[in-house]
């Protein structure tokens, strides 16, 4: 069961996907740009991972942009895949949510709304 933090931010998201979807309809996208650019995804994937390996190695935790970016770069790296770019995504979105709940508890908002 998601925490009181968890549901705010989900419900903040669910607004914005009505939003969204009031502005542009229902979208439908490619999942990839074939192997275009696979490549070079996967490498930013690994050079995020690396840097993030590193900070913990290092006795720093990694910032979140640097935790998003690996995250993100692991996601369209397997666009070809529709199973384990769901799973990606899922965890984009899990780190979004994260770093927004941390936001709030910082700025006292965590029980805002």
């Amino acid at each position: 069961m998601a925490s009181t933090a968890t549901s705010r931010v989900l419900h903040a998201i669910t607004a914005e996907r009505e939003a969204q979807t009031r502005q542009w309809g229902v979208q439908h996208h490619a999942d990839s740009d074939g192997d275009l650019y696979l490549e070079t995804y996967e490498g930013l994937a690994t050079a995020y991972k690396t840097l993030n390996t590193g900070a913990l190695a290092s006795g720093h935790d990694p910032s979140w942009p640097l935790i998003l970016l690996e995250e993100v770069y692991e996601a369209l790296a397997e666009g070809a895949n529709p199973e384990a770019l769901e799973k990606e995504l899922i965890q984009v979105g899990a780190v979004c949510v994260a770093w927004v709940e941390d936001l709030r508890s910082r700025s006292g908002r965590a029980t805002a709304e």
